[in-house]
């Protein structure tokens, strides 16, 4: 997890500046370690699930190839699994950092009185 987060924050960070750097997002306006945070947050449930999520699939792929029961097959079916999840994951990395790097911050409503 450790690993997963330093590379999340890297990746973050450079794409602030480089990727979405035409976005209102790249403005200095104080909410980088917030919009960081949420990232961090994200990249903690999307690990966690996708790690789950190759377990539940690489089980029927051993088993529709037949290779249940061997321990490199289990390795290979659980890296068919990362193959077929990667993209998506990918894809939802890329649409999450330009969001959190694109949205408005959150304004406080004034009181009335």
């Amino acid at each position: 997890m450790l690993s997963s987060l330093s590379a999340a924050s890297l990746v973050f960070l450079v794409s602030r500046g480089r990727i979405f750097a035409k976005t209102a997002g790249a403005r200095p306006d104080g909410t980088a370690p917030a919009r960081l945070a949420a990232y961090l947050a994200y990249t903690a449930v999307q690990v966690t699930m996708v790690s789950l999520a190759i377990g539940a699939l690489a089980r029927p792929i051993a088993g529709a190839l037949g290779l249940a029961g061997f321990g490199a097959a289990a390795t290979l079916a659980a890296l068919a699994a990362k193959v077929i999840l990667t993209p998506a994951q990918l894809t939802l990395n890329f649409l999450v950092a330009g969001r959190l790097n694109s949205a408005e911050p959150a304004r406080a409503e004034p009181a009335h009185a």
